[in-house]
């Protein structure tokens, strides 16, 4: 509970610092220092991994959390943290949904591989194009490409219909 508490505190004032005209550090705000926040960051993200040592499919339940593991590397330069997302990702084959069935693509809520539009399926790529920008390799945003693509080629402009959709893709 008291980890939860201070994992939240950082977060807000790490959301609300923005807001303010006066730089001040996180220091200055929290009476704390950048590697405590990390070792919260480390402590509970190792956790996680441990505990989940398979990845998971690529629907928005785990490629959230891959979204902020990748921004977790980014801050520490953790190469397990990396390889983990690189292991999800190649587990789901760098893609979403996985039909190749283009006509019969559902953009509607659903869990299978025909709801390719549907942006919950999408998030994952965020996670690919990060691992791209590390280590380029066309493999790892060609699914990507091609639904954004095809999504661009349809006259329809309501795809991502509901509010964390904006988040989602």
């Amino acid at each position: 509970m008291k980890n939860s508490f201070y994992i939240a505190s950082c977060l807000t004032v790490a959301v609300f610092s923005g807001c303010t005209s006066q730089k001040k550090s996180l220091k200055t705000l929290m009476g704390t220092d950048q590697q405590q926040v990390l070792s919260v960051i480390d402590k509970v993200n190792t956790s996680w991994q441990q505990t989940h040592p398979e990845p998971g499919r690529a629907f928005w339940d785990n490629a959230a959390y891959h979204t902020g593991n990748m921004e977790a590397y980014f801050l520490t330069k953790n190469e397990t943290y990396k390889k983990y997302s690189e292991k999800w990702a190649e587990l789901n084959l760098w893609m979403g949904a996985k039909s190749t069935d283009k006509p019969n693509w559902k953009y509607s809520y659903g869990e299978k591989d025909d709801y390719v539009l549907f942006g919950d399926w999408q998030i994952c790529f965020q996670t690919y194009i990060d691992l791209y920008n590390i280590e380029k390799d066309e493999k790892k945003v060609a699914r990507a490409r091609e639904v954004m693509e095809y999504q661009m080629s349809t006259p329809k402009n309501d795809y991502w219909w509901w509010a964390d959709g904006l988040y989602m893709v």
